[in-house]
């Protein structure tokens, strides 16, 4: 069984379009894998829990709902709710696969 790592992934740098602050040659729009290849100063990231999403084109989130805020009401116990919003993402995920599977073999 694999293991994988979601991480979030940050650009601290503040690009100017002047060119007095030029971007190093692997540097694009938004933050990539070639930030993390590269080593740049600028890239900075944070881990990324409990969180369901979709990941699309240059494994950038599309759609993605983490756990927190609003979701855990007053007086709920978080381990309680943490365990419920895993059984529910686990539960559309795997729905999910299913659906897609049926529907391309119509």
């Amino acid at each position: 069984m694999s293991k994988e790592l979601l991480i979030e992934v940050h650009c601290t740098k503040e690009w100017d379009d002047n060119g007095s602050n030029e971007r190093p040659a692997y540097c694009k729009e938004s933050v990539c894998y070639d930030c993390m290849f590269n080593k740049c100063p600028y890239a900075t990231f944070t881990s990324h829990e409990n969180a369901l999403c979709y990941i699309g084109k240059d494994a950038l989130a599309e759609n993605i709902i983490s756990f927190g805020g609003e979701m855990l009401p007053d007086g709920m116990d978080e381990e309680k709710a943490l365990c419920l919003w895993k059984q529910i993402s686990e539960k559309k995920i795997n729905e999910a696969y299913r659906e897609y599977f049926n529907e391309i073999s119509k």
